[in-house]
């Protein structure tokens, strides 16, 4: 019966039916009701009762036990990360306090310890933050508008300013710490000063916030940032300007134009020299705030920078992007000195202690990296020359990955066993700049013969016979120095240590480098080595790829007619010798392994026959005391 139900439901084709299978075979048996939403599960195979422990969106734990009629819940971790992407950082004064914002929560750490200080709950879609001076409340300009004011030791939000009827995009605080000057996507800079107001029905003061001037921009207001000697004030608008007005007139000043998408992050610099603006195009621009002039445009990421901010009193300054990388810069050389590769997501902000030792980053991945500076000491042009070997050996990863035939050519079945990347280009390198030493060691090596032979020829004989008594040709003519690079080598001893260094599936890539003439000096050392019978199978194996590979030149070439020659002569009975012995220590290991199986099965047979033997002894040994007590009795 069972069989037959089985083959019914396989001869089912329809979804309808196989749904209607499905409901029939599949029955519910009970329902749990999560707090929030699952996004993973996995059951106890260890407890009597059923239990499930779920993995909730808002970074919680919770562990339900299953009975037949209801589901209890038995345990709640909740983990002080944040359920969504962190948006904005704040540091405080003393750098002991971080507050990190995003969807509907904020949370307060101790940046030395990294401890949850407290949380703040239902705070809107924070946007961007600071800390007020004091630092006892936080300031949060959300999504809707709003600038909520937080007190930081309980994490309790005790005002909620209407600020703008559309998205706080970003926040600063005035010059002397009086107040604030927020800008959103209403197209409007505003400035508040702090003011201390008591509470309804509470003799407590607490922290506020009184509009006092309103600035009606061009555009949606995207960032703000104020001079540490308040002199200027920076405003990125959604035109993809950025207008520079003086702080305490608010008297226009420069417009700078360049960015092909809005800037979305900008920063000066402490000494007011220097204006960074990061935009969405990709680029960071270097901004001299005497003149507006653009001093330098830098491709910084692959993806939109999301914000920068300089180091403390210098011209370096960092920057984060949606390519999951932080930079580190020098504005003033234009360079990268380092990238800080860590988060799994998109890098929102920013946050960077006065003394520029500890960075701190927020991510898409919802997660808060602490950045610590070392001793250790950078070479920005080994870090340039690591990220130029990177870029080299990716772009060859690509074209090997996108590698087209032509229309009607067929796949090859079998190709080499290596691919060309870094190793193998940096091989064939080592070759060609061998030979070339090489080459010009043996230059020197035969004109000094060949000068010698000279001097022999325009003497008389018995100069030459003087001379070879006394081995004063070294002083009539000395010979020259060999080359220090070779280490006391042969050149061509040299040349074979550099091929056999390298691995046999890099070799084959790295001779595909060789070009024409290269490969005809190359095939001369081969031909040395295969005649001394030195590395002969990887000689041959070079042989056989450059001819292989060149064979249309070769072949048409009058110059390589005697090297051809040559090589037909010696090859073929260096190889046959080279079999002949692969052969007979073929035909000697056999043996020998016949030999040793042999033995080994003489020697079981001889174990065998010895255990028997002791066996047999003892057997009667024990018969003998038997025997004994018999004849007593009798």
């Amino acid at each position: 019966m069972a069989e037959a139900a089985e083959d019914d439901v396989l001869k089912l084709t329809t979804e309808e039916e196989r749904a209607q299978i499905a409901a029939d075979l599949l029955v519910p048996q009970q329902k749990v009701v999560a707090p929030a939403l699952v996004r993973s599960f996995a059951f106890a195979r260890t407890a009597a009762v059923p239990h499930v422990l779920l993995g909730l969106a808002d970074n919680r734990l919770l562990l339900v036990a299953l009975s037949p009629d209801t589901s209890q819940e038995l345990a709640t971790v909740a983990l002080p990360a944040h359920p969504s992407d962190v948006r904005s950082l704040a540091l405080s004064a003393d750098a002991s306090l971080l507050l990190s914002t995003s969807n509907h929560s904020a949370r307060l750490w101790n940046a030395h310890t990294s401890a949850c200080v407290s949380v703040v709950h239902d705070t809107g879609y924070a946007l961007c933050s600071l800390f007020a001076p004091g630092d006892r409340y936080v300031l949060l300009g959300t999504k809707s508008g709003h600038i909520d004011i937080v007190m930081a030791a309980s994490g309790e939000i005790v005002a909620q300013v209407e600020a703008h009827s559309e998205a706080v995009w970003s926040m600063a605080l005035l010059p002397g710490d009086a107040g604030i000057v927020s800008g959103g996507a209403d197209k409007t800079l505003k400035f508040w000063n702090f003011d201390l107001q008591k509470l309804q029905g509470s003799s407590k003061r607490t922290l506020s916030l009184v509009l006092t001037q309103t600035v009606v921009m061009e555009d949606d207001v995207l960032a703000i940032t104020i001079s540490r000697d308040s002199k200027f004030l920076a405003v990125a608008l959604l035109d993809n300007t950025v207008k520079v007005f003086f702080a305490d007139s608010m008297k226009f000043f420069l417009s700078l134009y360049g960015h092909k998408l809005p800037v979305l992050s900008l920063d000066i610099s402490a000494d007011s020299l220097l204006l960074i603006t990061a935009s969405a195009d990709k680029n960071v621009k270097i901004w001299g705030l005497d003149f507006g002039e653009c001093r330098r445009s830098l491709f910084a990421h692959n993806d939109s920078v999301m914000q920068v901010k300089f180091v403390g009193d210098t011209h370096l300054f960092f920057s984060a992007g949606k390519d999951n990388a932080i930079k580190y810069w020098d504005a003033d050389k234009h360079k990268l000195i380092h990238t800080l590769d860590g988060h799994h997501g998109e890098v929102w902000c920013l946050a960077i202690s006065k003394d520029g030792k500890a960075l701190f980053s927020g991510s898409h991945d919802r997660s808060v990296r602490v950045w610590r500076q070392t001793h250790e000491q950078v070479f920005i042009d080994e870090e340039e020359e690591m990220r130029m070997d990177k870029m080299f050996e990716s772009e060859m990863q690509k074209k090997g990955d996108e590698e087209d035939f032509a229309p009607g050519e067929m796949e090859l079945e079998s190709a080499m066993a290596g691919r060309r990347d870094l190793e193998s280009v940096k091989a064939g390198e080592r070759i060609i700049e061998a030979l070339e030493m090489v080459e010009a060691e043996e230059q020197n090596v035969s004109g000094y013969e060949t000068a010698l032979a000279k001097l022999r020829a325009s003497l008389s004989p018995h100069e030459v016979k003087q001379l070879d008594d006394s081995d004063g040709w070294d002083e009539r003519l000395p010979p020259p120095q060999p080359s220090a690079f070779l280490r006391g080598k042969s050149p061509s001893d040299f040349l074979l240590e550099i091929v056999v260094a390298i691995r046999p599936d890099v070799l084959e890539q790295a001779l595909l480098l060789l070009n024409f003439s290269t490969t005809v000096m190359f095939m001369r050392h081969l031909l040395r080595w295969v005649q001394e019978e030195k590395r002969v199978e990887m000689s041959c194996r070079c042989l056989f790829q450059l001819l292989q590979q060149h064979h249309n030149q070769i072949i048409a070439s009058a110059s390589t007619r005697d090297l051809l020659l040559r090589l037909q002569e010696t090859v073929r009975p260096v190889l046959r010798k080279s079999k002949d012995m692969m052969g007979m220590n073929l035909a000697a290991l056999s043996y020998l392994k016949r030999d040793m199986q042999a033995n080994s099965k003489a020697q079981l047979f001889r174990m065998a026959d010895k255990i028997e033997r002791i066996k047999e002894r003892d057997r009667m040994r024990a018969e003998q005391p038997r025997a004994s007590k018999r004849r007593k009795k009798r």
